[in-house]
């Protein structure tokens, strides 16, 4: 049975073919038209003369943040380059057409014991196998060691079975090269749509100087190359590793990181600035840590302190920052009255591309898979069917095909994506309303103080 790129039989060899079908480039470029241009703010990608010529046997471990999100992005980064991803079995196994569309994909099933229980296991040999020599083939294949997305920035556990994959497929192709390549995901925010993505390819790892202490000592070349993989991941993201204190760490990374942005100039959304800048501090709080545990652990319950105070008074810490005004309110609340005739426009399709999903499925899911049911239900659902009725309106009325594809591929598209942003720009409005009239004056007047000591203290670390 031909699935696009490859040939799927339960129980046997899936033949990896080197050129995608036509559909399968399709569709995959029509991912990334909506991802680039709609769902993601802004796409960056570092690193990515580290990663071996297309063709190479490559297996690429990465951080796992957001779920769907994640291996979706690396895909349609790295075009060209046809990639294969292992994803937790149970998600095949809904329904036969549904594990045919994701192995048409490239998606290769992995069972955990936590999840699908102890006896499934075995039935990893099977897909480890395909995955393996897909990979040894030149198949780029991506896998998330940690087992699940995480719902911090930190990196987690790695099970070393995506260590046993790589060993096992370079010894049944008589130990020929194989890569392991480092790479991050980092997410602006985890929720919601119109944030940014960066995407970082570290150097790649080649297993090739430990076949011969493979062959001896299996569990001891897992673990030596695991090490090197896991220090080359968190030399590139953003790993807090202090669990019981990490809202304070994360805050005090991401507000300094931000103090440093907008002093130089660049948009506190700039992720390739604003990353090395949380991983200065974050790598500093924990030397601070080492050196002074209970300073540094007051540090911390002032930031909380901070952070608890914010969320009363619903105001976002970039205003103090900035110490926006009155003139500032006024003329940001006079641009959103003046885009709301566009806003209601774009009710069509927005609120059946984004809300009806929003309310229908995702509140009830779990935080860290909003983004993902967002995304795969615009892609695969609401986008098509709303932008069809559009199309054939449009037709209809128009009586023009060039009138409706640019209605449909332009228009639409762009009211989208001004919908999505006006929904934030009202949020964003509301915060400066709030810390313009503080509830609580008493309250913005002490967070403000302690934002002060806090910015005091955390300046004398860097020095």
């Amino acid at each position: 049975m031909r699935l696009g790129t490859f040939i799927v039989k339960m129980g046997e060899t899936s033949i990896y073919k080197q050129k995608p079908s036509i559909g399968f480039r399709l569709f995959r470029s029509y991912i990334k038209a909506f991802g680039d241009m709609v769902f993601y703010r802004r796409t960056y990608t570092l690193g990515r003369e580290n990663i071996p010529e297309d063709g190479t046997p490559i297996l690429m471990v990465g951080n796992h943040q957001n779920s769907l999100i994640d291996p979706l992005a690396t895909m349609v980064n790295l075009i060209p380059r046809k990639m294969a991803v292992f994803v937790r079995a149970d998600v095949f196994e809904r329904s036969p057409v549904f594990f045919k569309i994701l192995r048409w994909f490239g998606a290769l099933p992995a069972y955990r014991a936590t999840v699908n229980g102890e006896d499934s296991l075995e039935k990893n040999k099977h897909w480890f196998e395909i995955g393996g020599d897909e990979i040894m083939n030149g198949r780029t294949c991506l896998i998330y060691p940690e087992g699940t997305h995480m719902d911090k920035y930190s990196l987690s556990d790695f099970s070393l079975q995506y260590l046993t994959i790589a060993f096992e497929a370079a010894r049944r192709h008589n130990w020929k090269e194989l890569y392991i390549q480092p790479m991050i995901h980092h997410q602006q925010e985890y929720l919601g749509a119109r944030n940014s993505i960066l995407l970082a390819y570290g150097e790649p790892v080649s297993l090739k100087p430990y076949y011969e202490l493979y062959q001896e000592k299996p569990r001891t070349a897992q673990r030596k190359v695991n090490q090197i993989v896991r220090e080359r991941l968190t030399n590139m993201m953003l790993d807090i590793k202090d669990t019981p204190n990490y809202r304070s760490i994360f805050y005090i990374c991401k507000t300094s990181a931000w103090r440093e942005c907008i002093g130089r100039g660049v948009s506190v959304e700039h992720l390739p600035t604003v990353l090395p800048l949380e991983r200065e501090m974050n790598n500093l709080l924990a030397a601070a840590g080492e050196k002074d545990p209970q300073g540094t652990q007051l540090l911390y319950e002032m930031a909380d302190e901070i952070i608890d105070g914010e969320n009363t008074l619903k105001v976002c810490d970039v205003d103090f920052e900035k110490n926006i005004g009155y003139l500032h309110l006024a003329v940001y609340a006079l641009l959103m009255l003046l885009g709301l005739p566009l806003f209601i426009c774009a009710l069509w399709p927005y609120w059946m591309v984004w809300a009806v999903p929003t309310y229908a499925v995702i509140r009830s899911s779990p935080d860290m898979m909003e983004s993902s049911l967002l995304l795969g239900a615009s892609l695969l659902i609401t986008i098509p069917i709303t932008y069809a009725i559009s199309a054939i309106v449009c037709a209809l009325v128009s009586h023009s095909w060039l009138v409706t594809l640019s209605y449909v591929f332009v228009i639409l598209p762009a009211l989208g994506i001004f919908a999505a942003n006006y929904q934030k720009w009202y949020k964003r409005l509301v915060e400066k309303f709030h810390y313009c009239f503080p509830a609580d004056k008493k309250l913005k007047a002490r967070v403000a103080a302690l934002r002060l000591i806090l910015q005091e203290r955390v300046a004398k670390m860097k020095k």
